[in-house]
């Protein structure tokens, strides 16, 4: 197998999946500044504060997967990178901010449908029910995710 036949196979597609998340990020930072310049006035503290922590962390993803592409592509170029090699720091770094992340938006979610759930009554009752399993799996998605994190 040729050299740029392995480049193409192994580091190709990765190189690509971060020019999509830096494209992605950049979308989503200017639909941050939307919200901050025609919406945030109206929300409360908390839910501003949300939006702060989601865009740290995704800031910080993007910066780990920049460095991590750095690494791969212009550092190590040329050098063979196998299994059960060094793993450099940014990739735990990456899969922390990926894991707090969904972290944050999931339990952002639970409180949105506790809050919908305490204003109806009755049937609010049932519906603040439902708040409970995103929260245990959440939570046991983050638990299951800095574990992976710290066993890298």
């Amino acid at each position: 197998m040729l050299p740029t036949e392995r480049f193409i196979n192994k580091r190709g597609s990765q190189l690509i999946s971060s020019m999509f998340n830096n494209v992605f990020y950049g979308i989503a930072m200017c639909m941050v500044f939307q919200y901050f310049r025609n919406h945030a006035h109206r929300d409360n503290l908390n839910i501003k504060l949300v939006v702060y922590l989601l865009v740290i962390s995704a800031t910080l993803q993007v910066i780990f997967v920049n460095i991590h592409m750095f690494n791969v592509l212009v550092i190590s170029f040329g050098k063979n990178m196998e299994i059960g090699g060094d793993i450099h720091f940014s990739v735990p770094g990456k899969y922390a901010s990926i894991f707090l992340t969904a972290f944050i938006a999931q339990i952002f979610y639970a409180t949105r449908i506790w809050a919908i759930g305490r204003n109806m009554g009755y049937t609010g009752r049932r519906l603040k029910l439902l708040a409970i399993p995103v929260v245990l799996l959440s939570s046991t998605q983050l638990g299951a995710g800095l574990a992976e994190v710290v066993l890298l």
